[in-house]
């Protein structure tokens, strides 16, 4: 019997940013994400 879970990816990915100058390291990283999935 195999313990593993099916794995599930997320349908959407939210990314909360108040619009400044740094948020675009972590809109970066939420595209990197959504292409690795």
């Amino acid at each position: 019997m195999s313990t593993d879970a099916p794995r599930r990816f997320p349908a959407t990915i939210l990314l909360a940013t108040d619009l400044s100058a740094r948020c675009d390291r972590a809109l970066d990283r939420a595209v990197q994400l959504a292409r690795q999935w």
